[in-house]
């Protein structure tokens, strides 16, 4: 039985490091949250194996280089991974927000399904009006959901 890797989101594109033919190897640097998440809770060691991926849809088996003092690590990036012909589906959305914090559900299941784009929707029966101070932390918190989800999905993009 073949181990799957643990992956983990980086915020900068990994599109740049083209290591076809290069034989050099690109370092990435991984926040804070990420570096707590693969030392302090999945307890990864130096040298361990690991996917990372970005929002693009690039895909890299990495390696865990080292941990800095500043709460962050390095992982060297080894080999890209090959796309799924299923990658090129690009289905968009658009869904009127529900009552009760029924959107975070919505925006779990289209990050599952691997939806292109989810466009929220204020229409003139929705209920729920958002005001602009919160639209920003709303936004943000459906980001995360859709970014947790893609981790444990193991789909490349998020909606």
């Amino acid at each position: 039985m073949e181990k799957t890797l643990k992956r983990f989101l980086i915020s900068s594109p990994l599109n740049k490091w083209n290591l076809a033919g290069t034989g050099k190897a690109g370092t990435v640097l991984l926040t804070q949250e990420e570096t707590h998440h693969l030392k302090d809770v999945l307890r990864m060691k130096q040298g361990s194996l690991c996917v990372l991926f970005d929002r693009e849809g690039n895909e890299f088996v990495s390696c865990i280089e080292r941990f800095l003092p500043d709460a962050r690590s390095e992982a060297r990036l080894l080999e890209p991974v090959a796309k799924d012909a299923a990658d090129l589906l690009s289905l968009t959305v658009a869904q009127a927000i529900p009552q009760d914090r029924k959107m975070d559900e919505i925006v779990k299941k289209a990050a599952e399904l691997g939806l292109f784009e989810l466009i929220p929707l204020v229409t003139e029966r929705t209920v729920v009006r958002i005001e602009k101070e919160r639209s920003d932390k709303v936004h943000g918190r459906w980001e995360r959901i859709a970014e947790q989800t893609l981790k444990q999905s193991r789909l490349r993009k998020a909606p």
